[in-house]
């Protein structure tokens, strides 16, 4: 009988993991209102989002998870889970909650856009239920987004503008970029990279900072004389 591969990393078309398990969380504000030509289903706003779930080894052009989520007006990612049948009370309940928390910011002195948004299976054809996003920007380029999953619900704020913006901005260009990583693996693997890199032999620990040079007592007199006259340490 054959067996069965088993996946290593569930398929990208999944639902969005727990939040509780979400290490890093990378995401992109597209405003797509100044481009001609748009692929079926885009909508003026949109967030990617990715996902990292280790505590190490973190790569970021690789994530675990991603999504596009097309951003629409309120009113709509709401009737839809009004209308949608089997909904849990406690996700309806979410759903009514962050919508009345989109109406009272659109009433907020600065805000410029609020936005909700189904978490989906691309191409965006099934919402998955209980999962969505509210995305507030304000005047000062100040944003806020509200991802909700199922019970779970976490706010990030550490939105920038992108750095790839300039005077001429190509088309699917970020406008803000947002980088959350409470637990500063990414610091963390940075100086664990650059770190004195550490030998250890017969005579001890040699540490250098980039490729070890020979030690002492693996060199022949001649070698050490060679290294004495180009200025070198024994």
């Amino acid at each position: 009988m054959t067996k069965l591969k088993v996946p290593e990393k569930e398929p990208m078309w999944a639902r969005l993991p727990p939040l509780s398990e979400i290490h890093v969380l990378q995401a992109q504000f597209f405003d797509n209102t100044g481009r001609a030509v748009r692929k079926q289903g885009e909508a003026d706003y949109a967030i990617k989002m990715m996902v990292h779930l280790h505590g190490w080894g973190i790569e970021l052009r690789n994530p675990d998870w991603w999504r596009v989520v097309q951003l629409l007006d309120p009113k709509k990612v709401v009737a839809w889970a009004r209308a949608k049948e089997g909904m849990s009370a406690e996700d309806l309940d979410a759903y009514e909650a962050v919508y009345a928390k989109a109406v009272e910011a659109e009433a907020e002195e600065g805000v410029v856009l609020v936005r909700m948004g189904h978490i989906s299976s691309p191409p965006g054809k099934q919402y998955f239920e209980g999962q969505f996003v509210l995305f507030i920007l304000r005047e000062d380029e100040t944003a806020t987004l509200v991802v909700y999953r199922n019970g779970e619900i976490e706010m990030f704020q550490d939105w920038k503008p992108s750095r790839s913006r300039g005077k001429t901005v190509k088309p699917g260009t970020p406008k803000l970029v947002m980088l959350h990583d409470p637990g500063g693996i990414l610091p963390k693997q940075r100086e664990s990279r650059t770190k004195l890199v550490t030998d250890r032999d017969e005579d001890g620990i040699v540490e250098t900072t980039g490729s070890p040079e020979p030690r002492p007592s693996m060199l022949s007199p001649q070698e050490l004389a060679f290294m004495r006259a180009r200025g070198g340490r024994p």
